[in-house]
């Protein structure tokens, strides 16, 4: 029972459909976590009084990594439950359906219940679903499920990043209060373009190395499925190779055992010769040849044609067994307890 207990517990924590929906209860509570955002006022705070581009970077990059990494519980969570539905139901089409349906509407909840933090469905939020699409056909020879986490978790952080470019956003991007605010006070001391080539560079670097990841993981499981097929093409020419051995084998006794038959039925003709011709010594030990003689045409006929087994009972094959071990030294401390009517046992 505890076993049952223990492995239904480690199926279901490896399950996807129970990663993607722990990630969106843990994306619901950092929803109401605010501490990191109060580090994001401070700098700011130190970047206007000190004029110091070097507090703005650091609260941009604050500012990025907190959004990224709700970004990324929401998302991956999504993912995860889109795969894991996906392989359960049988439907590819279910996995890229789920996150499109799923995302917005969890950014749609967050501004219905009115949460502390309200995060912003702009251009980022797009390309991030976007990038699930992308994800999914890109990595959909990659069967291990945190391989194709790991390609998402790059692009989602690149596209934060495009949030906090001040020459973006125009096109939809940034809009929320903090991404504005961080914005503003770089346009104060003109010190827009330094954010906007920090922005730039970071996006580029993370989303090209996200590429690569793809590409790489992409690769590697064509070749683990290249070691997969060579592995399998080895064990069946290895099968191959002992059935053919086995029946060269069996070929091989068969001509062999075939030759002896000859010579055999010669001994037999002669044995019955003597027993008509011979006198009593003669016919005593023709009779001995003709039995064994017999008894080896007989195994020669079970060796060429297995239909024609013969039924014996359980006394000649204990018989035969003592016979055997009977030269042995330790055949004396072998105790045999038979029942008397054991000869006419099959």
């Amino acid at each position: 029972m505890k076993r049952s207990i223990s492995s239904l517990l480690s199926r279901l924590l490896s399950s996807q459909l129970s990663w993607g929906s722990l990630l969106l209860g843990l994306w619901v509570i950092s929803q109401f976590y605010e501490k990191p955002i109060f580090h994001v006022f401070r700098l700011l705070d130190l970047a206007v009084r000190f004029d110091d581009s070097g507090y703005l970077i650091a609260a941009t990059t604050v500012l990025v990594v907190v959004n990224a990494a709700r970004a990324l519980l929401l998302y991956e969570g999504w993912f995860l439950i889109g795969n894991g539905i996906s392989e359960t139901s049988g439907r590819p089409m279910v996995d890229r359906v789920i996150p499109l349906a799923g995302i917005p509407l969890c950014y749609q909840a967050v501004a219905l219940f009115d949460f502390p933090s309200i995060p912003h469905f702009g251009m980022p939020a797009i390309l991030g679903l976007a990038s699930v699409l992308i994800v999914q056909y890109l990595t959909r020879s990659v069967t291990r499920w945190l391989n194709r986490a790991i390609a998402l978790v790059l692009l989602l952080v690149s596209f934060q990043w495009l949030d906090v470019i001040p020459a973006l956003t125009r096109y939809g991007f940034g809009w929320g209060e903090l991404s504005m605010a961080i914005k503003n006070i770089a346009e104060l001391p003109d010190k827009g373009l330094v954010l906007d080539i920090v922005g730039i560079i970071f996006f580029l670097c993370l989303f090209l190395g996200s590429l690569l990841t793809i590409e790489l993981l992409v690769s590697y499981e064509r070749q683990l499925e290249q070691f997969r097929r060579f592995r399998k093409q080895e064990r069946e020419l290895s099968t191959l190779r002992e059935q053919q051995l086995e029946s060269r084998a069996v070929r091989e006794i068969q001509h062999l055992v075939h030759d002896l038959k000859r010579p055999l039925t010669t001994i037999i003709g002669l044995a019955d010769v003597m027993i008509e011709n011979g006198d009593n010594w003669t016919c005593q030990h023709a009779s001995v040849i003709l039995r064994s003689s017999s008894s080896m045409d007989q195994m020669i006929s079970e060796i060429l044609n297995a239909g024609s087994g013969r039924i014996i009972s359980l006394c000649d094959l204990v018989n035969y067994a003592l016979s055997q071990i009977s030269p042995m030294e330790w055949s004396k401390n072998i105790e045999v307890d038979i029942s008397h009517d054991c000869g006419n046992t099959d």
